[in-house]
């Protein structure tokens, strides 16, 4: 489970994300950081997953308060 945040925490997370439906109407696309490889995701739950990991990664940008 994530680590709580707070505000003192929180940063700015930016991606290339792209979204569309399959045949099934199913939730698909890809996630791109910045300098890294598109990855892929099949529903909204996989999606999150993605965005949380990167958020997790993610170090606070400099000259923003921490």
């Amino acid at each position: 489970m994530r680590a709580d945040r707070t505000a003192a925490q929180s940063h700015t997370v930016r991606v290339l994300l792209d979204i569309r439906r399959d045949g099934d109407g199913r939730v698909i696309g890809e996630v791109t950081r910045r300098g890294g490889a598109p990855m892929r995701f099949s529903g909204w739950l996989e999606l999150l997953h993605l965005l949380e990991d990167h958020a997790d990664e993610t170090t606070p940008q400099e000259g923003m308060e921490t």
